[in-house]
């Protein structure tokens, strides 16, 4: 907790210094942190082995067994990798575990006292349900079943962190968590804290306040568009109902932007990529990240999640569209204008409550 620690004392120097006042209440509190990786914990609240995080990749046999089992690709980061590399490893730890978070779940945990988690980060621990905004029940119990993990006495659905979604209150901020923030003591509890989630949807949070959710997927037919560096370009009026045309591919990040801050800096490249091409996030609310995914956003996690659904339709659509006609060309702007504006904007009338 030390660097934790470190940021809130130099916050506070800095707010004393430029407004003359000391930091003794907050409004509203949120932890964010890198994305991914594997934090088991025993009964007692103790770490039973150190974290592993995304850029440990280690777990290329659990992931391309669970991938298998769930018909759903697991890359090697996700937490779900992790457990299952361990358990095959047959190390001592896994039959101790009581809970199993990521590093911001952790942190928030110590702050507030739940074990929760916001979806966008749930869903690089375990695969989700998108319409019930929680695990996927079936591959909850397709993993229960395998015959490696049926010799443990914990269940996998009361080891995950409970999952809350934008807007939510996922805790207050204890007596004991406010001395663990502020060593000076000065720091008042009771503060609301949001979902704990990862770093690359805060930049976009920062940026655009419209935005109230944002969902990060790895769904194959849109990933297949990120793996290509292709824009999905808007070929008829499903994608122009939702999207105020193409979906842009932004790209790879360097090396050094890697190193100071993927997940982050995954933020930022999303909105350059919006910067740079002049387009409107209320209007496009989803982008595809080269060689790895995309991500969609709302102005709350309910829309965020359905346009990823929507999102991954669209790119199915438009992948078999130029599977039929290798020369197709967009669809005007008169149809995109058409069917964008009647349910967008001031003018909208179709569809709306």
């Amino acid at each position: 907790m030390e660097g934790l620690q470190d940021c809130y004392k130099k916050m506070t120097e800095d707010v004393q210094e430029k407004y003359g006042i000391p930091v003794k209440k907050l409004a509203a509190l949120g932890i964010s942190a890198m994305m991914h990786g594997y934090m088991p914990f025993d009964k007692s609240g103790e770490l039973l082995v150190p974290f592993r995080t995304w850029r440990n990749t280690i777990t290329g046999e659990a992931a391309t067994e669970l991938t298998e089992l769930f018909n759903f690709n697991i890359p090697q980061r996700w937490s779900i990798a992790h457990l299952y590399q361990a358990i095959l490893n047959k190390e001592d730890h896994v039959n101790n575990i009581a809970y199993l978070s990521t590093l911001e779940g952790y942190i928030h945990w110590q702050l507030s006292g739940e074990k929760v988690i916001g979806i966008g980060e749930a869903s690089g621990m375990f695969p989700i349900d998108s319409k019930a905004k929680t695990y996927n029940a079936h591959m909850l119990d397709k993993f229960a079943s395998i015959d490696a993990v049926k010799q443990y006495s914990w269940n996998i659905r009361e080891i995950l962190p409970t999952i809350k979604v934008a807007g939510e209150v996922a805790g207050y901020l204890t007596e004991e968590g406010a001395k663990r923030l502020d060593i000076t003591g000065n720091l008042e509890a009771g503060c609301p804290m949001a979902p704990p989630e990862g770093d690359a949807g805060m930049e976009l949070y920062k940026k655009y306040p419209e935005i109230g959710g944002v969902v990060h997927t790895h769904s194959p037919e849109a990933v297949a568009w990120a793996q290509a560096g292709r824009d999905i370009p808007l070929y008829g009026t499903t994608h122009a109902d939702y999207f105020f045309g193409p979906i842009p591919c932004a790209r790879n990040l360097t090396q050094e932007e890697i190193d100071a801050g993927y997940e982050m800096n995954t933020g930022k490249v999303i909105i350059e990529t919006f910067e740079e091409k002049g387009i409107n996030p209320t209007y496009t609310p989803a982008v595809l990240c080269k060689n790895h995914g995309p991500f969609t956003w709302g102005k709350d996690a309910k829309e965020a999640v359905h346009n990823a659904v929507v999102l991954e339709e669209v790119a199915k659509m438009a992948f078999k569209t130029e599977l039929l006609n290798q020369n197709v060309k967009p669809a005007p702007n008169s149809i995109k204008n058409k069917h964008f504006y009647r349910k967008h904007g001031e003018n909208a009338y179709y569809g709306q409550d």
